[in-house]
């Protein structure tokens, strides 16, 4: 307020404290009355003693503050992962490089599970397997000898996770020699939409082990690594394709170039054709209407007129052979069959082209 007036501040302090005063002033009463009696409310403890209810509850809550605490690193490893594949594929997105997808993966599922090594096993025709890529070691450890691949071969049949918590007594071969490496525990995870592929990690000795949550993650590890193979894979096709059209259209163009080089030349020879045609035409019909107008003009003997008459049927003709000639070249162009070839003497052509 702009005004308070003085005298109706104490009225405005006992109003506001008015509830806690009340609640003062009924704690004291009652306590003063239990003085006054003696009498004191029991202390009831259900159960069994509370040292030991006590230290219970405490271990309860150890084992979930554990548990918790287990599934918070296993989130944060995830987290992990799936960061480091996002940052991979931004670096490589136009490239889309095969070995480096697979290489940031199995050293991402290496370094996050804190393992020995892990593999990415192909599973080829007849059953047989090969070994596609690895981290942490140069060749699969069960690959390198025949109790191993058949052991491995028996964890991939499944065709769903397997794990082998203890390696050296599942191999059926006792004269095997012992695993490189000194590993105990192994699991092999298929990728998803891939079942001829498999994520395979190797846990070291005394005390390595996969549980539930590493196969789960290697799991969600493998539907990562499938995805961004398939669009490797896509990528590489649309490539492919795309340096076979390029082939294509330049193939073509030169064919195109070829054929209008072709047609141009055909249209300078057509023009190179009726330019001489029309000079042969005109010297024929000069010789015509020369000898046409003398006679009608002039006055002439018989053998004069005799003369300028086969001068007359001499052109006439020629001109006749050239408008065949002429005549000929047009059908050829309008029809589709191809024109006869053959051999001549070359004084019959002469002798054929002075005639």
């Amino acid at each position: 307020r702009q005004h308070l007036d003085p005298r109706q501040l104490e009225e405005h302090l006992q109003r506001a404290f008015a509830p806690f005063v009340a609640r003062r002033k009924r704690h004291e009463e009652g306590t003063a009355s239990a003085e006054q009696t003696g009498a004191q409310e029991p202390l009831v403890i259900d159960g069994d003693d509370p040292v030991q209810s006590s230290v219970r509850t405490s271990i309860e809550l150890g084992e979930r503050l554990t548990t918790e605490r287990t599934r918070t690193s296993r989130l944060e490893r995830e987290a992990e992962a799936s960061r480091r594949l996002s940052e991979l594929l931004r670096e490589i997105g136009p490239n889309f490089d095969h070995r480096a997808i697979i290489d940031a993966t199995l050293t991402s599922a290496g370094e996050i599970l804190e393992v020995s090594g892990v593999s990415l096993v192909v599973l080829g025709e007849a059953g047989a397997t090969r070994l596609e890529h690895s981290w942490g070691h140069d060749e699969d450890p069960l690959l390198s000898q025949p109790a191993g691949q058949r052991l491995l071969a028996r964890m991939i049949e499944t065709g769903r996770p397997c794990v082998i918590d203890d390696l050296e007594s599942a191999l059926d071969d006792p004269a095997a020699t012992g695993l490189p490496g000194r590993l105990r525990a192994a699991v092999a995870v298929p990728l998803e939409g891939q079942q001829q592929r498999f994520i395979v990690a190797y846990a070291p000795q005394p005390d390595g082990e996969f549980d539930r949550e590493d196969v789960r993650f290697l799991d969600t590890l493998g539907g990562h690594l499938a995805a961004a193979l398939q669009k490797a894979e896509l990528h590489r096709e649309l490539a492919s394709h795309r340096d076979r059209l390029v082939e294509t259209v330049d193939r073509r163009t030169v064919q195109l170039r070829r054929a209008y080089d072709e047609l141009r030349e055909s249209e300078r020879t057509k023009d190179r054709f009726l330019g001489s045609l029309s000079h042969e035409m005109k010297t024929p019909l000069t010789a015509i209407l020369s000898s046409a107008v003398f006679l009608r003009d002039y006055k002439s003997n018989a053998e004069e007129r005799g003369e300028m008459i086969r001068s007359i049927v001499g052109c006439a003709e020629t001109l006749e052979r050239l408008v065949d000639d002429l005549l000929r070249v047009s059908n050829a162009e309008k029809t589709s069959e191809a024109p006869e070839v053959r051999s001549v003497a070359l004084k019959d052509f002469a002798a054929d082209i002075l005639r």
